[in-house]
């Protein structure tokens, strides 16, 4: 995927603002699958938190990422990928900012906001460090040090 990512996504993005259902149901199944893509065979690192971390295209991430969890059909399975990648960045320091970015940047809508504060709380006792759960819940309150 190297490089083509950044053009899918952004098309993806696109998608997320079309008014037919089908099309944004169709970009919240490819962020599911997209999120699952890792940097490198050696690096396990999601491919599209680089998108977030260069800022450049940060936002049709974010709308990937909105219209997942805001989509009854793909919301259970984007949060298992959340899920993945706060557990990656329990073991990557440099990842656990961009994943609290990302919280930050999903909390302002107040709905995800709520669900992601009790996702973030609930990982906290199964599987993330309480510092991990702690950083990203900063994050989310903006409390972080951006």
């Amino acid at each position: 995927m190297a490089g083509a990512h950044v053009r899918v996504v952004t098309d993806l993005s696109s998608w997320t603002k079309a008014a037919d259902g089908q099309l944004s149901r169709t970009a919240a199944d490819a962020l599911v699958v997209l999120a699952r893509a890792r940097v490198s065979a050696a690096d396990e690192r999601p491919l599209l938190s680089t998108m977030l971390a260069d800022g450049e295209h940060r936002i049709p991430v974010l709308d990937l990422w909105r219209n997942a969890l805001a989509d009854r059909m793909t919301r259970g399975p984007a949060w298992k990928a959340l899920f993945r990648w706060v557990t990656i960045a329990d073991h990557y320091p440099e990842l656990a900012g961009v994943v609290g970015r990302l919280a930050a940047d999903l909390g302002e809508d107040p709905e995800i906001r709520r669900a992601l504060r009790f996702h973030l709380n609930w990982w906290g006792t199964r599987g993330i460090s309480r510092q991990t759960m702690l950083t990203l819940l900063a994050h989310l309150d903006g409390r972080d040090s951006r």
